[in-house]
């Protein structure tokens, strides 16, 4: 039988600047990073961040 109840998995941040939220989340919250895809960063805590483009260029 499948569970298919809701579970939290993780929490994902959009922001303007990956690298300055990666630096903040490594070297002021100290967080490490697991993956990094450039646009998208992976936490070892579990917070994405995710890169979005500026309203302006949508």
């Amino acid at each position: 039988m499948h569970d298919y109840s809701l579970r939290f998995h993780s929490t994902a941040a959009f922001v303007a600047d990956i690298k300055r939220a990666e630096q903040f989340y490594t070297d002021v919250l100290g967080q490490e990073i697991d993956l990094d895809f450039g646009n998208n960063v992976i936490l070892k805590c579990g917070i994405t961040l995710w890169q979005i483009e500026p309203a302006a260029n949508f």
